[in-house]
This record gives C-alpha cells, sequence and structure tokens, in this order.
C-alpha cells in the first residue's frame, strides 16, 4: 500500500543536529554525511514512521481498513496555509502541501538551489507561536519551546535539481477532521545562515473536506426562456448560497463574467439559490430554477446550476400572477389562497416545506383583488396585499410565506425588494475567517467601513460584536460575546441587547483567545443607507445570512 496519514508518533531520538536551527547558530557542527540513496521503506507522512513501525502488521491492516472506507462526512474544508518565516534569503528552500482532503492524497513538496543535500522535515501538533532565532533574520514556526511537540520525519535527500516530493494518501477516518499540524523543512549546504542550515517557510494544515464542486453562471435572460444565448451576458456581483446536509454554508459571488463556483466539497447532498436580492436594480428572477439540489460524489464537478434574471419594474396596475415559497415547518400542508374581495379559490393543494406554488388572478386584467388571505393548516393564516398599495416583490416575506415572482398588469414582472422595504437587520450570521483587512470587498461607501489589524487565522478568537467602538464600553449594546473557531459562524442578536434591530453602526472586536490582546477591529453599516449583500467581506468576517424586523421572533 502507499504512504498513508493517520496519527503522529515521536520521533524516538532525534539527534543533536536535527533540532540545530531551533535553538542557536552555535557551535559548528561536523559535515553532513556524503549524499546516499533512500532507504525504500514505506513513509507514513504526518506519522513519522520507519519499516521497523511498518512492520506491525496490525497497523498496516488498520490504515488499509481505513482507506477502504467511504469518505468522511465532514462539514469543515481543508487548509495549506503559507506561514512565512525561513530566513528571507533568495536562495531559502520553499515548503508547500496540498490541502489534506480526508480520505484523498496530498503532496508535500521543498524546492531549494542545492542538488543532492540533506533534508529534513519538522512537525509539530497544533499552532505553536513562531520563534524568531536570536541575531538572525531567521524565524522557526514549529515547537520549539516544547520539544516533547517537536517530531522528525526519517531524512530525506533532495534530487540532481535541489527539489523533492512525498504524495501520500490520507487515511479515511472522520478522527482526523480539524486536526491541524505546522511543518518547516530545512536543506542542509555549506554556507547557510545557520552555519550551513537553509531554514524553509513554515507551513500549517488542518484535515477536512474537499474535492466535490458546484458551479456555473448568473445571467441576463433578455427572451426570459430559461437557457442562456449568445447575446446574454453574465451578470457580476450576484451573491450564490451553498447550504450542504451535513451543516456546511457558504456564500459567494459571481465574477465579472457571471460565473461562480463552489469547491473542495464533501460528498453528499448540498442545495445552491441565487440571493435575488443582491441583482442589479431593474432585474428579477427569470424562468429558471430557482435551486439545485445535488447529491454529490467525491471528485463530481457539477457544472448545470446556472440562474437567469429579467427586466422588471415596480408594482402597477395591481397584481396579477404570484409565485410563493413556503418556509413553514408543517409537513403535508394544505395551503389555501383566496382573494378579496370575492373570496375566489386561486389555490388549494399540499405543499411542503421549502416548496413553491403559483397562482394568477380571477379579476379584471387577471388581477387579484386588493389583498389575498392565505391560510394553512397547522400554521399561521397571512394576508398579503397585491393591489399596489404597498411594496411587492421577491423577497418580500410575510410569516411563512416569502414571494419569489410576481407580475403586475402595467409594469411586467415585479422587481426584487429592497433591503429596508422588509425591515431593518435585527440578526447577522457571520464565518470568521481569519483574514486581514486586504480582502475587504462589499457595496457601502468605503468611508462608513474600518478594518485595522489581522488575526494571521488564529484558530480561536474572543469575539465582541457591539454598537460602540470601545470595546470595554459599559453601556454598550452587546450583540455578540464570545470564543468563535476559525471558519465557524456567528450570529449577532439584536435581542441580546434589547433591542428589535441593530444600530446604525456595528463594530466588531476580535481578541486572541484570552480576550487579553486586540488583533482586529472592524466597523460597517448595518442601516438601509448602507445596504449590506450577503458575501459581504469586512476582514476577517464574511456575511452569510441576514435576517430583518418580523423574522428574528
Amino acid at each position: 500500500m502507499g504512504p498513508t496519514l493517520g496519527v503522529p508518533v515521536r520521533h524516538e531520538n532525534p539527534s543533536e543536529s536535527s533540532v540545530y536551527l531551533l535553538h542557536s547558530r552555535s557551535p559548528p557542527r561536523a559535515a553532513p554525511p556524503p549524499p546516499r540513496k533512500r532507504l525504500p521503506f514505506p513513509l507514513r507522512f504526518g506519522v513519522i514512521m520507519s519499516s521497523r513501525l511498518c512492520s506491525v502488521r496490525l497497523m498496516c491492516v488498520l490504515m488499509a481498513a481505513l482507506a477502504s472506507l467511504a469518505p468522511a462526512q465532514c462539514p469543515l474544508n481543508a487548509t495549506s496555509t503559507n506561514l512565512g518565516g525561513g530566513c528571507g534569503a533568495p536562495t531559502a528552500a520553499v515548503l508547500t502541501i496540498d490541502p489534506p482532503v480526508i480520505g484523498s492524497s496530498a503532496t508535500l513538496a521543498v524546492t531549494s538551489s542545492f542538488p543532492s543535500s540533506p533534508l529534513y522535515i519538522f512537525m509539530s501538533v497544533g499552532a505553536p507561536a513562531p520563534y524568531p532565532v536570536p541575531g538572525t533574520p531567521c524565524v522557526v514556526h514549529v515547537d520549539v519551546a516544547n520539544l516533547s511537540n517537536l517530531y522528525l520525519l526519517p531524512p530525506f535527500y533532495t534530487d540532481p535539481n535541489g527539489s523533492f516530493s512525498l504524495t501520500a494518501q490520507i487515511a479515511n477516518d472522520p478522527a482526523l477532521e480539524g486536526a491541524v499540524f505546522t511543518f518547516q523543512a530545512r536543506v542542509w549546504f555549506p554556507g547557510g545562515p545557520l552555519n550551513g542550515d537553509h531554514p524553509s517557510n513554515g507551513v500549517r494544515i488542518r484535515f477536512g473536506c474537499g474535492n466535490a464542486s458546484i458551479g456555473d453562471t448568473v445571467f441576463c435572460d433578455v427572451d426570459n426562456d430559461g437557457q442562456q444565448g449568445p447575446n446574454e451576458p453574465g451578470i457580476p456581483n450576484v451573491a450564490v448560497l451553498l447550504s450542504c446536509a451535513n451543516g456546511f454554508t457558504a456564500t459567494t459571488t459571481t465574477d465579472a463574467n457571471g460565473h461562480y463556483l463552489f469547491s473542495d466539497l464533501p460528498p453528499g447532498e448540498c442545495t445552491v439559490s441565487m440571493d435575488a436580492g443582491t441583482l442589479p436594480a431593474g432585474k428579477t428572477p427569470g424562468n429558471c430554477a430557482g435551486s439545485y439540489t445535488v447529491p454529490l460524489q467525491v471528485g463530481q464537478f457539477f457544472d448545470a446550476a446556472d440562474f437567469c434574471a429579467t427586466d422588471c419594474a415596480g408594482c402597477d396596475g395591481g397584481v396579477n400572477d404570484l409565485t410563493i415559497r413556503y418556509n413553514g415547518t408543517v409537513a403535508n400542508a394544505n395551503v389555501n389562497v383566496r382573494e378579496h374581495p370575492g373570496h375566489a379559490v386561486l389555490f388549494d393543494g399540499v405543499v411542503q416545506p421549502g416548496e413553491t406554488f403559483s397562482f394568477v388572478g380571477t379579476g379584471p386584467n387577471g388581477t387579484m383583488g386588493d389583498k389575498i388571505h392565505i391560510n394553512v393548516t397547522g400554521g399561521p393564516n397571512t394576508n398579503i396585499d397585491v393591489d399596489c398599495s404597498k411594496d411587492i416583490g421577491p423577497g418580500l416575506v410575510k410569516n411563512d410565506y416569502e414571494v419569489v415572482s410576481g407580475t403586475s398588469v402595467n409594469g411586467g414582472a415585479l422587481c426584487p425588494l429592497g433591503p429596508c422595504a422588509r425591515g431593518k437587520p435585527c440578526r447577522l450570521v457571520l464565518r470568521y475567517t481569519g483574514d486581514d483587512c486586504s480582502v475587504t470587498s462589499h457595496n457601502q461607501d468605503p468611508s462608513k467601513v474600518f478594518c485595522a489589524g489581522d488575526p494571521a487565522h488564529a484558530l480561536v478568537v474572543m469575539i465582541r460584536a457591539s454598537d460602540d467602538d470601545d470595546p470595554n464600553a459599559a453601556n454598550a449594546l452587546v450583540w455578540f460575546q464570545g470564543l468563535v473557531n476559525l471558519d465557524t459562524t456567528f450570529d449577532l442578536e439584536a435581542a441580546l441587547g434589547g433591542e428589535n434591530k441593530l444600530k446604525a453602526e456595528t463594530h466588531l472586536h476580535i481578541f486572541d483567545a484570552t480576550g487579553t490582546t486586540l488583533l482586529q477591529q472592524l466597523e460597517f453599516h448595518t442601516s438601509c443607507s448602507q445596504p449590506l449583500a450577503i458575501g459581504n467581506r469586512f476582514g476577517a468576517v464574511t456575511l452569510e445570512a441576514m435576517f430583518v424586523e418580523g423574522e428574528c421572533n
């Protein structure tokens, strides 16, 4: 069998030269042994193994059994982060590691300017603090403060081009999900910055999911036939939402050509949908599917999830066609829709949670009167104004019902409602990404947004969100305060501050896990004058969902 990654085993007796660069520049060492052919035993990348260890039959049988399992179902993506470091010299060795997807394979590679030279690869569990080597420009990222957490792979040699690579199969063990390791390499060659040592950059990996992808295009459907034609361009900056059965969620926005892609997804059932509220003014969802649910297989690329939009206008002359999504929880709900006045039945049927139903009016020009009454067994009864006296369009939510699309007599397709037509934000779902301010991307006035600092992808942080730019203000309205793990979501809720909506300005202070060191400070608007959009990024957080007044009960 090929090399397999599993649980780390510490090297029994790392030599003094193996950890030399981790301590000081002196004393000088004897020259290394001449290059020799590497032993042909199976290596386990991440499991410090020798041929003696691999000869234990039970271990090899166990690894083979793990590799034969179906891919693990997990919500956490595999990541690989370049930590920088080394000594900054042009000749420094460069270490790269693929994101370790559970049940897949990953490659560790080193490139350098030193052919046929001894190569040492160090590893530590977790995310140790970086160690600047005194008197040098060098930085060590593995754990030299705790040698019991310092592991050394069996020595390797670079090839005649100064390179080395090792591809390993990662065990399909759900226990690996979320495991974090830090690696750093060094090549020995006379004249190195540390008496012949040439340290590489550090790399931190996290085990998780990957492999599958979903994507396609959001386009302007000029003829409203549901198919993209040659003169129907893509629409940029539209938010697309992803939700998987295992709890994984994500948001992205379309590029300049209207394309979007969710990659490195776990196998299993995932659903993508377009956020109609992020369409440009004058556009509304067209005659395309509103969402796609796909049972993803390992390595599958599903590229047929396109969405379309068509021209729209405000309500004029009365609504004559509506499509509504039932967002309630009652299975096999018997939904009945009647117009007022007259009480003519517009729809009567069984609807499941998340399904849509459509109907047209019976009045003059197909209108529905001044309002419709929606009754459902086991759920709230609802009235919706349809005479254009109040705003109506995609995005309008009344109790368990959301308008998906519709038309009016004189205006044609109804335009999506703006964020404040539905109400002001009362709850935000944010994802902590650990990024610095350079990734900030939003549709608000730049003068209304502030970002300073860098959490440097800290694995655990303490976040405080409030209406005050002072994190210690005693009279602040606090929307959230607590520990947050990297790549997980947290909710800002007006109710936690005793309010029914968030204030105009929202401030986030991101601290280290102890809550003592401020890593990043953020400010953005949560008012109607500066609307938010799904996918907005503010430093280390990304907006994944937003709820407005009436939806936070």
